[in-house]
């Protein structure tokens, strides 16, 4: 994703063991961290590793409170997506033209996009797979 510092990363599924580190990362390179998580705990422990702001992802129009709240209308740089078949469609709508990008970790299934979500603000989504990454590059 070439993070750069003081852009807004949302991180789904940030209280699991990759969403944390993330979080970690993220606040390390310098990034305003948003992460959702599901339960009081998760929400805690996000908050905790340092993160900005927090949402309950089992909470119904969550993803516009995230938008409402964070980002001026302009939307969301990062995307680091631990659940692509649930979220991506929402991922796509709340990136900011131009440099915005999802990061897509995790999915569980199937989905149908519609590329006129990537078009239209000349967005990006990058697939990775943390198995056959390596450390040194």
């Amino acid at each position: 994703g070439h993070a750069k510092l003081n852009e807004t990363v949302l991180i789904h599924g940030a209280s699991g063991g990759v969403g944390i580190a993330a979080v970690q990362i993220a606040k390390s390179l310098g990034l305003r961290v948003i992460g959702t998580a599901s339960t009081e705990k998760g929400l805690q422990a996000v908050i905790d590793q340092g993160a900005d702001l927090v949402f309950n992802h089992k909470k119904e129009g969550y993803i516009n409170d995230i938008v409402n709240a964070v980002t001026d209308n302009e939307g969301i740089d990062i995307v680091i997506e631990m659940l692509a078949n649930v979220n991506l469609n929402y991922d796509m709508q709340m990136l900011k033209s131009r440099v915005g990008r999802v990061i897509v970790v995790g999915n569980r299934g199937t989905i149908e996009i519609n590329p006129r979500l990537l078009m239209s603000k000349e967005t990006s989504v990058h697939g990775v797979s943390l198995s056959s990454s390596s450390l040194v590059r």
